[in-house]
């Protein structure tokens, strides 16, 4: 965990909006409380997003009840319409869908679905 998380460090950058995506596998973080063990991996994990400013924007769980796969980012205005759906393939977790939009103005709403 302490290699990943200097390389997010290493390549956050602090002039555009940043998003981080993938298979984190924490289950015991829990992002509605930014709560977590105090272990070598889910609290490394928790610390480096919460001191970063980064949130955590998957509303649901993606592998037995667990928030496993998880997009995390700088700038929660940019990132949205994130849904879970189900696994693609012979995956055992579920895929998260979601939109970022890049040309942001206080007038920009988020796409709507189609």
């Amino acid at each position: 965990m302490e290699e990943l998380i200097q390389c997010l460090g290493k390549y956050q950058h602090d002039n555009y909006a940043n998003v981080i995506a993938g298979d984190f596998n924490c289950p015991k973080i829990d992002w509605a409380r930014l709560t977590s063990p105090c272990d070598a991996i889910h609290r490394p994990l928790l610390d480096f997003v919460t001191n970063a400013g980064f949130v955590q924007v998957v509303e649901a769980p993606t592998r037995l009840g667990n928030f496993l796969d998880l997009v995390f980012t700088d700038d929660p205005i940019r990132v949205c319409s994130t849904v879970t759906e189900p696994s693609f393939g012979h995956s055992d977790h579920d895929m998260i869908s979601f939109k970022i939009i890049l040309n942001y103005t206080h007038d920009s709403p988020c796409p709507t679905p189609r």
